[in-house]
């Protein structure tokens, strides 16, 4: 046996793209990582400028903060995955908001070149890095540690001893950035600090040439005017319904109605989250109160978004995004709609001060938390001491308006027993046993009590008879207990039969036939709709799709333009035809097809010619084919979109004996590529899916049919003949 070796693992330059652009591919979010270092530096303001974008176009990210030495840049920044920090832990009076070591490489996903100016108290030098990202790329042989970075340093004059900083210059962008993108990327920033909080001493600043305009040495000062600041808090103040969860060792729940202080709930914590400062505050915005937003903030709620988290001041993406429900409260809505609140009608957050990494954020930094029991626990407590809460305060309250004259309601409106029996309900141990620290109106609900009563009564007894009426007194607060638990299941016993009262009488309502047509017209082109523009924005992504991973794109991409395709064909044959729809049956192809030219002629869809043709009648009974009528449709759409891309004026229908030529005066086919054509994901057009093609083979080979293409005469040729036996 040889002597034992001992070996090491060697590390590729490739490295830098997987902790680099290929790991942080939302620009955005590459922004946010750098301003999180500076947070983390210890920094007061950070200012994000967009220099020269009609030019040579860079992006400046400056802070005030700690500032680097030499020593630092090499054994720190340069370190691959090296932090001192330890995410969560304190950092003086702010708790670190990153801990892997990556988060500097978002650099690279937003250019190929970087250079670093930094400077710390003290020192009279202004070091230098430059990192051309490129040279990790030229060959994965070479390691990561033998890539040369240039370092240099300049020297200062000696009034600027105090002053400490850390300049990032990116250049040779990745993106393209134009004032649109600016404001996006201002508006995200928005988002990135909680706007329900006060000052929290870190400033944002962003902007177009921000630097070249207010340009100083080392003073980092900053226009006032581009300071990103969210008034969403004072928006809000006095109009919405708001709910407010604090965490700690007891959990306190306190409910405020358009400025009204309703009441506060306090209980011991008793979830696994008791060692974790959390905060949640939920927003019911009535009609009135959407439009103030809509009005103050230039964007509707909705499109604003929900339920944003924030860890230790800042945001964990995509929580809170218009689109990403984490809740699960809109699938909960659609099972009790009069009850539940969705995504549409509430604004918040949650902000969780975590200094143990309870909750850890995914690597891309755009996925949210790994998936853990802390995250489940959040949940839990999301629902049971905020959300539900506060949906049985708008049940009572008739969600704060009367739909139809707009007329706002408010508590002091609903009658006494409703208002006794909701203060009952709080303090149930279904509803989490809560003791009431304040109610509005508790004065007066605690004289009327039996309980209260009879404690009034036992005071005044001896110390026997006392014993006995307190006995009663339990037996009482039982009772109450169970007659809340009981008056809750009717409730949704009422509610129940109400739906379904609802539904009886939309079902035997006898509508006229032209309603159901007007209906189908109007909402299956809009759903058609939809699903092109998506196929149209997934498309655009086809060139970031791992190789591994571009088949199973495609064939994602092909069933959601197959529906969007089915839904036009189905809507027209629907409402245009007695074709029976619902299963395969003989259908004549030839009469579908003058059926389709008619259809695109008289309703003047057709911005080509569309011709149909049969050599001989004695072949009409030869096309009679079982088929499905939506699929045979759907392929003369695809042969009619085909012709349309490729600059057509018209496309021919012949049937003859054994096949049909579909015939147009599309540019020709390059010769290499015939074969190709219906290959999935193959286009032969710019920007195209390659799909219409492929859906066309897939629907003739189940039906025993094949089609080849040819150019012939001057003509685009597709023939489509039965399979030889």
């Amino acid at each position: 046996m040889s002597d034992v070796e001992k070996m090491h693992f060697i590390t590729s330059s490739g490295i830098k793209n997987i902790v680099g652009k290929d790991l942080i591919t939302d620009r955005f979010v590459a922004i946010f990582e750098l301003v999180k270092n500076s947070y983390d530096a210890r920094a007061s303001k950070v200012i994000v400028s967009f220099e020269s974008l009609g030019g040579a176009p860079n992006i400046i990210v400056r802070d005030n903060g700690i500032g680097m030495s030499k020593s630092d840049l090499e054994d720190k920044w340069l370190h691959l995955a090296y932090s001192e920090k330890e995410e969560g832990h304190s950092n003086e009076s702010r708790a670190f908001v990153g801990s892997k070591g990556v988060g500097r490489f978002s650099c690279d996903s937003l250019g190929k070149s970087l250079t670093i100016k930094s400077k710390k108290s003290g020192e009279l030098e202004e070091h230098v890095l430059k990192v051309n990202w490129e040279d990790f790329e030229k060959s994965k042989k070479i390691k990561f540690e033998d890539v040369e970075v240039e370092y240099l340093s300049n020297k200062l004059s000696i009034d600027k001893i105090d002053t400490h900083y850390t300049e990032l210059c990116i250049a040779d962008l990745r993106h393209i950035w134009n004032e649109d993108a600016v404001t996006k990327t201002v508006e995200s920033l928005r988002r990135l600090k909680n706007p329900f909080l006060d000052f929290d001493g870190f400033d944002i600043y962003c902007g177009l040439d921000l630097i070249s305009i207010y340009e100083v040495v080392a003073g980092i000062e900053f226009p006032k005017e581009s300071l990103v600041k969210s008034n969403i808090s004072e928006v809000l103040k006095n109009k919405s319904i708001t709910i407010e969860t604090k965490v700690g060792n007891k959990i306190e729940v306190s409910l405020f109605d358009r400025g009204q202080h309703i009441y506060t709930l306090e209980k011991n914590n008793d979830t696994s989250l008791v060692d974790i400062e959390i905060f949640i505050t939920i927003n019911y915005l009535t009609t009135s109160a959407k439009s103030t937003f809509t009005r103050r903030m230039g964007v509707e709620p909705v499109n604003y978004g929900n339920i944003f988290i924030y860890k230790n001041n800042f945001r964990v993406s995509p929580y809170g995004d218009a689109d990403y429900d984490l809740f699960g409260v809109n699938v909960r809505k659609s099972q009790g709609y009069y009850r539940h609140l969705g995504t549409r009608e509430i604004l918040g957050c949650i902000d969780i001060k975590d200094l143990n990494s309870r909750f850890m954020e995914t690597s891309s930094r755009n996925s949210g938390f790994i998936e853990n029991a802390y995250l489940e626990a959040l949940k839990d407590l999301y629902f049971d001491y905020a959300h539900k809460l506060l949906e049985r305060y708008i049940g009572v309250i008739e969600w704060g308006e009367i739909k139809e004259t707009g007329r706002e309601v408010f508590f002091e409106s609903v009658q006494k027993n409703e208002v006794e029996r909701f203060a009952k309900s709080l303090t149930s141990k279904v509803n989490g046993d809560f003791y009431i620290k304040y109610f509005s109106d508790s004065f007066e609900l605690e004289e009327k009590s039996q309980k209260k009563v009879l404690q009034i009564i036992a005071s005044k007894l001896p110390a026997k008879e006392k014993k006995q009426v307190e006995k009663i007194i339990k037996n009482v607060a039982r009772l109450e207990e169970e007659n809340v638990v009981k008056e809750q299941e009717l409730d949704v016993k009422q509610e129940v039969i109400e739906t379904l009262l609802r539904q009886n009488k939309n079902l035997s309502v006898k509508r006229a036939e032209s309603s159901y047509a007007e209906q189908l017209g109007h909402h299956l082109p809009g759903m058609a709709d939809r699903l092109c523009g998506a196929v149209d924005d997934l498309n655009a992504l086809a060139s970031i799709i791992p190789t591994a991973q571009s088949n199973l794109y495609l064939k994602a991409l092909s069933k959601i333009r197959r529906t969007e395709l089915e839904l036009r064909s189905f809507k027209e044959l629907l409402l245009r035809t007695e074709i029976d729809l619902r299963s395969p049956q003989g259908i004549n192809w030839f009469d579908l097809a003058v059926w389709f030219k008619d259809d695109k002629l008289q309703n003047n869809h057709g911005a080509i010619n569309v011709v149909c043709v049969m050599n001989d009648l004695d072949f009409y009974s030869k096309w009679l084919v079982r088929s499905n009528a939506v699929e045979v449709v759907m392929m003369f759409e695809n042969f009619y979109q085909n012709a349309l891309d490729h600059n057509a004026k018209f496309v021919e229908f012949l049937f003859d004996e054994d096949c049909l030529k579909i015939s147009s005066d599309s540019k020709a086919i390059n010769p290499d590529i015939l074969d190709k054509i219906f290959e999935l994901g193959f286009s032969s057009k710019k920007n195209g899916t390659g799909i219409g093609l492929n859906q066309v083979r897939s629907f003739l080979t189940r039906i025993n049919f094949e089609v080849k293409a040819s150019n012939s005469a001057g003509l685009v040729l597709f023939t489509i003949s039965r399979c030889e036996n």
